[in-house]
């Protein structure tokens, strides 16, 4: 990379902005529409992840039974669980304070202004 391909500290900050005026935008309309026709089917299913995590991460030696793993992990097992978790993990951390779905779609709302960063910051390298 290029001395004239650096991101400056001025840029780092517009990039920071854009991230925050995205996640805010994204978080403060969540609850604008309802919800998609799978989506509580991946939210009941995240939030029995997350309960499953939070017993192994409390040391609950009796959540890698096979029925402990089966009961946790068996709803809606033919997706990949990440985006799942992540919604699980929000709606048990930030369920009180964001209404609706808008704890549930706190992950979403993170990874699209992640991207649209990335986009940006792929462009600058791109065409400057």
């Amino acid at each position: 990379m290029s001395a004239s391909a650096r991101i400056s500290r001025p840029e780092w900050g517009l990039v920071a902005a854009m991230f925050l005026l995205v996640l805010g935008a994204t978080v403060i309309t969540a609850n604008d529409y309802g919800p998609t026709y799978d989506e509580p089917h991946y939210a009941s299913a995240g939030t029995r992840y997350a309960e499953w995590w939070s017993r192994v991460f409390r040391g609950d030696l009796s959540a890698f039974r096979g029925a402990e793993i089966e009961d946790a992990w068996g709803l809606n097992h033919e997706h990949p669980p990440l985006q799942k978790c992540a919604s699980g993990f929000a709606q048990r951390w930030f369920g009180g304070m964001l209404s609706g779905l808008g704890a549930i779609r706190l992950p979403s709302a993170l990874w699209f202004a992640l991207t649209v960063c990335a986009i940006y910051l792929f462009c600058r390298g791109v065409w400057g």
